[in-house]
């Protein structure tokens, strides 16, 4: 079993919950990782008709925040503020960006929800 099932089969638990398919657990996983890799298998499950427009995005938009708080920003954003800026600056507009992101993709996810059929 590879390392995206085992990623998607905890997923899945909390993803029927809510009425998605497991392609969305599978979506999410892979673009917590990896964002391109994710828009690739997004194109091909929506080919071949595993999963609907509107699931793919829901699924696109919780996996970009997962990555943005998980990889992003330990890894890229903070480094980059830390070069310009003191330690305390670096971090609290770090901070400021996570809850900018926090506040928005959940707006973004009710605009998919309720204006694509």
């Amino acid at each position: 079993m590879g390392f995206f099932n085992i990623i998607s089969d905890k997923l899945d638990i909390f993803i029927r919950q809510f009425g998605f398919s497991s392609s969305s657990a599978l979506l999410i996983s892979i673009h917590t990782i990896s964002p391109t890799s994710s828009i690739l298998t997004a194109g091909e499950l929506l080919k071949n008709g595993l999963i609907s427009i509107k699931e793919c995005l829901l699924a696109l938009l919780i996996g970009r925040l997962l990555f943005i708080i998980v990889m992003d920003y330990p890894r890229h954003s903070f480094p980059f503020y830390v070069s310009f800026f003191p330690v305390k600056l670096a971090f609290k507009l770090v901070t400021i960006e996570i809850i900018i992101n926090i506040i928005i993709t959940p707006i973004l996810m009710i605009i998919v929800y309720f204006l694509i059929p």
